[in-house]
């Protein structure tokens, strides 16, 4: 889409669901993406 963000790196570290979904539209702007999970969290649904 973009090289707006080329060469920026974002962490994710969210534990819901749909937070994760900025993480997304960063990397079509070009960043570099990574998402830690804490091991053993619950996995949340939007409802």
């Amino acid at each position: 889409m973009s090289d707006l963000l080329n060469g920026v790196t974002v962490v994710e570290l969210a534990s819901w669901t749909y937070v994760p979904s900025a993480g997304v539209v960063l990397r079509d702007w070009g960043a570099t993406s990574s998402r830690s999970k804490t091991p053993g969290a619950a996995t949340h649904a939007a409802t």
